[in-house]
């Protein structure tokens, strides 16, 4: 732990955590240009089969999300998400491999993403729920906002070299940087020493089910959360959507090179580093529930920009601006669900969250492949941008968001099902 006037890169295993996230954070956005345009120039892939990319990648929330939850509150932390990353590492690295021998095939890239996805799942709910146990809880803010800065300058730079990597020497080797970042970040992970708090006892036997159940109480008994969830859903499933089709629309739509496709990205990501710098002005001023309401109306703005473009200038310009409102909502909705979520929840309330928002991402993009392959690329980013203005009405329909968070307690563990609803509960209402 830290003072509160210490920087966070002054903190061994933060500056581990940060790092790790950031070595594979880049890897990743290489991959955002370099495996749709593998399925496009190797496998010369459709809008439909190209847009699958992002459901086969955002399956694996629907499948393990709320299981992943419950294990990941029964263990370490840590060493799940070393195993992650070497999963994805492996995953990834088959297919430049597959390339390289001859048989690279469409089915064989979307086994590797599932298991991508399969270990993103680990991966993001365990680093949330990580990070409350290095840094004191007045600077999870601090924290988070870092965390997310470190994703914007990946997204920043990443594409770019996406791009540029793909187009010097092939996509294959794109991917296969990928691989390699994810074994870069295992070896950063591997090296934190703090120790982490011993699982919740429970009294009696576990049962996997009542553990969810307890997760899944929590979440829709909590206003906050409820509001959080259903307005990060309704955006993911417009935006994941664009996401699916973004390097498409592009390439295709705008006739852009990849090499200015990945340009345009990265410009849009400085949006995101922005709000790393503009987030904690905002919150003093407004609060954690005036930021992440600035956030979604900025994230709004670009959304309805982006289907205006007729060129790089403005449909950079629409990324800019949607990823500086993404960033700002998320470090605001992120700090708050960690402040109010008990340390023994703290696994199973992301890993709820995250089945509920992350699980819509596949429906968006298979949405959107469906839409732009019988009408148009520019039809579905109107369709996106009028379902994405619907996110804010949770917000404004939850006073609590607005107000402060509360500090959370754990609750004791339960002795059977009805006490564990009831201790979930009390949890709950206390928020």
């Amino acid at each position: 732990m830290t003072g509160s006037t210490t920087s966070l890169f002054r903190q061994p295993d933060f500056r581990r955590l940060w790092s790790s996230q950031t070595v594979s954070s880049l890897g990743t956005q290489v991959t955002v240009v370099a495996l749709p345009l593998l399925a496009l120039g190797r496998l010369h892939a459709g809008p439909l089969q190209t847009t699958l990319l992002a459901s086969f990648e955002f399956l694996p929330f629907l499948l393990i999300g709320l299981p992943a939850g419950v294990w990941l509150d029964r263990r370490a932390i840590r060493p799940v998400l070393v195993l992650a990353d070497l999963a994805r590492a492996v995953a990834l690295g088959l297919l430049p491999l597959a390339a390289w021998l001859g048989f690279l095939s469409l089915p064989l890239v979307y086994a590797a993403v599932l298991v991508v996805g399969a270990g993103t799942v680990f991966s993001d709910v365990g680093h949330q729920s990580l990070l409350p146990t290095l840094i004191d809880e007045d600077r999870l803010g601090d924290g988070n906002g870092k965390l997310q800065g470190s994703q914007s300058m990946s997204q920043l730079a990443g594409p770019a070299l996406g791009g540029l990597l793909t187009g010097l020497l092939s996509a294959p080797l794109a991917v296969l940087a990928d691989s390699l970042s994810y074994l870069a970040s295992a070896g950063l992970l591997s090296r934190i020493r703090a120790t982490e708090p011993a699982p919740a006892a429970v009294a009696g036997e576990r049962s996997l089910r009542r553990e969810i159940g307890e997760g899944l109480r929590f979440v829709f008994g909590t206003p906050t959360l409820r509001a959080l969830m259903f307005c990060t859903a309704l955006a993911n499933l417009a935006f994941g959507g664009v996401l699916a089709v973004v390097v498409l629309y592009g390439t295709r739509g705008l006739h852009l090179s990849s090499g200015l496709v990945g340009v345009a990205l990265a410009i849009g990501n400085a949006g995101g580093l922005l709000a790393m710098f503009c987030c904690e002005p905002v919150r003093k001023r407004f609060g954690y529930g005036g930021l992440m309401i600035v956030g979604v109306v900025v994230f709004n703005l670009g959304a309805w920009l982006l289907p205006l473009a007729g060129g790089l200038p403005l449909f950079a310009g629409a990324l800019f601006v949607t990823f500086l409102g993404i960033m700002a909502y998320n470090v605001g909705q992120v700090t708050i669900r960690q402040i109010i979520t008990p340390r023994a929840l703290l696994g199973r309330m992301n890993a709820t969250m995250r089945f509920v928002m992350w699980g819509t991402v596949p429906l968006g993009a298979a949405l959107a492949g469906l839409v732009a392959q019988g009408w148009s690329l520019r039809g579905y980013l109107w369709v996106a941008a009028a379902l994405n203005a619907t996110a804010v009405l949770p917000l404004l329909l939850t006073p609590s968001v607005l107000r402060d968070p509360v500090p959370a307690t754990d609750p004791q563990p339960a002795a059977d099902p009805a006490a564990g609803a009831t201790a979930t509960e009390a949890a709950a209402g206390a928020n």
